[in-house]
């Protein structure tokens, strides 16, 4: 029988709130199941803080890099490469925590 290996993944900004924050906010709206195939990214400070982690820049969690990428930036092309690339060959210890946790969430999904 065929059938469909799909995952939901829901990305939102930390903003000013921590990882935990930001999720519990969601899971108080609709917990998710253990089962379920939902992984939840959380960029702190933002998602172009992990863009410019990947330019090989400095970065701090803290601060907004929004003014430094166009809102042309691929978040499909850079979630393809979280995936193949990224979470898959490890990452090195100066990551950022959010990015660091984005891949363990990844793991969760368990996609064949």
């Amino acid at each position: 029988m065929n059938h469909l290996n799909i995952a939901l993944v829901v990305v939102i900004d930390a903003d000013m709130k921590s990882i935990e924050e930001r999720i519990k906010s969601l899971d108080d709206q609709n917990p998710r199941a253990d089962t379920e195939k939902v992984a939840i990214f959380v960029p702190a400070r933002n998602i172009e803080t992990w863009f410019r982690y990947l330019d090989g820049h400095d970065y701090n969690e803290e601060e907004s890099y929004k003014s430094l990428y166009k809102k042309g930036t691929s978040p499909r092309k850079f979630a393809e490469k979280l995936a193949k690339d990224i979470c898959s060959q490890g990452l090195p210890d100066n990551a950022p925590p959010s990015l660091v946790h984005a891949c363990q969430e990844l793991k969760r999904l368990q996609i064949d």
